[in-house]
């Protein structure tokens, strides 16, 4: 073989190592930027700005759409638990939907929407019940308890959006038992 025989596949497999270099450089560039675009869009859907718990929910495979089904589904169970959603209760929901990203054109929101109109069968509570489990499994317990606390609190006040007298806010027997079935599913799945 001639010299320059040899040289020509050196050049050859020196330009193929470091396009396959190039390449892997660029998909790992592309897969940061889409990190942070998804990052970025569950920082909106959830308020948290801490970027090492967005970082760790995106990790754990938490998007915001994921998100807010997820954070959105207890506020909407209680709702149900008197067997009627109250319109204060609807509103409740369908202006923490819009707070933290749900538009009125997104299926999201007509998903959302649904749920209010017709109450989700046990297989959704199931499910529901199921991610927080495997939530729990991938998230730090700092964060795992922000989120707890954060749909903790929506869910109550979604409970005495409907109850009450003169201005007392009152949380019915029913809504209560689905407060602290909610709350043990977390308590639950942490354990």
């Amino acid at each position: 073989m001639s010299r320059q025989v040899l040289k020509d596949r050196e050049r050859a497999l020196e330009y193929e190592f470091f396009h396959r270099v190039d390449e892997q450089l660029l998909e790992q560039l592309r897969e940061k930027l889409k990190s942070e675009e998804r990052r970025e869009a569950l920082c909106k859907a959830t308020g948290i700005t801490d970027q090492a718990v967005l970082q760790e929910l995106d990790d754990v495979g938490v998007s915001s759409e994921t998100y807010l089904a997820f954070y959105l589904f207890p506020l909407v169970h209680v709702a149900w638990a008197d067997k009627k959603v109250e319109p204060q209760e609807r509103d409740a929901i369908l202006e923490e939907a819009e707070s933290i990203g749900h538009s009125h054109d997104t299926e999201s929101y007509h998903m959302l929407q649904r749920w209010l109109d017709r109450e989700p069968g046990e297989e959704m509570f199931t499910a529901w019940k199921d991610y927080v489990h495997a939530m729990s499994d991938g998230v730090s317990v700092e964060t795992y308890d922000a989120l707890r606390r954060n749909v903790m609190e929506d869910a109550r006040r979604v409970a005495k959006a409907a109850g009450g007298i003169l201005g007392v806010h009152k949380i019915s027997g029913a809504e209560s038992k689905v407060l602290e079935e909610l709350d043990e599913v977390f308590i639950g799945s942490a354990s």
